[in-house]
Parts: structure tokens; C-alpha cells; sequence
């Protein structure tokens, strides 16, 4: 996997996962005017350290309690071109072609490095893989995804507030050419 993939993929996840845990829909936080007078962070006191505690995400009405719910769920992320489309019925139809599992927390998972208190904040976490050649779609801050073709992709979702994050491309898969933008 390319280096500069990693690198947008994870700016990425860092903007969905601090647009979302302030429950604003990118449109919003895109319109809202900006500050005229830059905050000046104040300095820490001799022998203290700066709070750096991860904030709490808005929690669901009702979590994601069975695999089913998070892969409904992941159908609002997921806009990457499948050569063979998935739903629902994948689960039962090619039960080989998507594993779901339950993670008591984020680092549990072992993708990722974390913030302080990540964990305590984001709670259990859904990691979905889905197998077969995809298309990603937008996973870059310049929006231009490697022209490749990859063998499936993993998600983590969290199960309390439903937010995506981390969406990750596998291997490319040699010989077969992107799809035309």
C-alpha cells in the first residue's frame, strides 16, 4: 500500500471523526463564517501539561447491537465502486465474502494509533471487511485515489455514536486498470 494513500486516508478519517463528534453535517461546518480575531491558546504553568483529552461523540438512540445494524450503517459511508455489489444478503448468500466483529474498544481492533482517552470516548468498535475488487472513490485530499484496483476494503465503525473511523483499502490488484473518473 502506498505511503501517501496511509497518509490522506487518515487526514480523512481525522476530519469525518471531528466533523461528526460534534454532530454537524459537513455542509454546516463548511458554511459556518469564520472568526475574525485568531484564539490564543494559553500557556501552560511551569510543571503542567496541556489537556489533550479526546472529545465524546453524540451517542445513537439506539447503538449498533448486531452485525446487520452495522453493515446497514456502513451502506451511508461506503462509496467506493464494487465490481461485484454488496448488501445485506451478502451476509448469508457469500458468507466468506464479509466478516463482522465486535472490538471492546478502538485499539483493540490494532488499527491505528489513538488520542488520549480514545478509547474511554469512542467505545466498542464494529470492524467490517469486505472482500472483491473496489473502486475507492474520494479517499484523498486532493481527490485524486490511486488509479488502482484493490482486493477489498476494512471499516471501523463505532458502535455507540455510529461514526466511521477508518476506512481502509487493501492491496491493489496488479493488471486491472482503474475505473474512468
Amino acid at each position: 500500500m502506498k505511503p501517501t494513500y496511509l497518509l490522506a486516508l487518515t487526514v480523512l478519517t481525522a476530519c469525518m471523526v471531528w466533523v461528526l463528534a460534534f454532530n454537524k453535517p459537513p455542509s454546516v461546518a463548511a458554511t459556518q463564517p469564520a472568526e475574525t480575531t485568531p484564539a490564543i491558546a494559553p500557556s501552560p504553568s511551569a510543571g503542567s501539561s496541556p489537556d489533550l483529552a479526546f472529545p465524546t461523540p453524540k451517542p445513537l438512540p439506539d447503538p449498533l447491537a448486531t452485525p446487520g445494524q452495522a453493515l446497514s450503517w456502513l451502506r451511508r459511508y461506503d462509496t467506493a465502486t464494487w465490481d461485484q455489489a454488496w448488501s445485506l444478503e451478502t451476509l448469508t448468500l457469500q458468507p466468506s465474502r464479509i466478516t463482522i466483529s465486535l472490538f471492546a474498544s478502538w485499539s483493540a481492533t490494532g488499527d491505528g494509533q489513538f488520542a488520549p482517552g480514545a478509547d474511554d470516548a469512542i467505545g466498542p468498535v464494529w470492524k467490517i471487511t469486505i472482500r472483491g475488487n473496489v473502486h475507492p472513490h474520494g479517499l484523498t485530499a486532493a481527490n485524486q485515489q490511486s488509479a488502482g484496483t484493490y482486493s477489498g476494503m476494512t471499516y471501523l465503525i463505532a458502535q455507540r455514536s455510529g461514526i466511521m473511523l477508518s476506512a481502509i483499502a487493501w492491496s491493489e490488484v496488479p493488471g486491472i486498470t482503474a475505473l474512468a473518473p
